[in-house]
């Protein structure tokens, strides 16, 4: 079962964090980081629908993530 978010850095030696994204098959919620930042890799990033951030950000957005995929329930 492929998992409901996923937390990557696009800099990931031979690969970058869109290829973990592009091999899940599957859409769902995906943040993405880079330091330094790559115009190019934002660009695509962005165009596969994820949320880029900066690696300070990620811990709060994915926590608002989290938070919003909770039913009324469940939070």
């Amino acid at each position: 079962m492929p998992p409901d978010l996923l937390i990557t850095n696009l800099r990931l030696h031979a690969y970058n964090g869109l290829h973990l994204v592009a091999l899940t098959g599957a859409p769902m919620r995906t943040i993405v980081c880079m330091d330094p930042p790559d115009p190019a890799l934002t660009r695509a990033a962005q165009a596969a629908g994820a949320l880029v951030e900066t690696p300070q950000q990620v811990a709060a957005i994915a926590v608002s993530q989290i938070g919003a995929g909770l039913s009324s329930r469940e939070s």
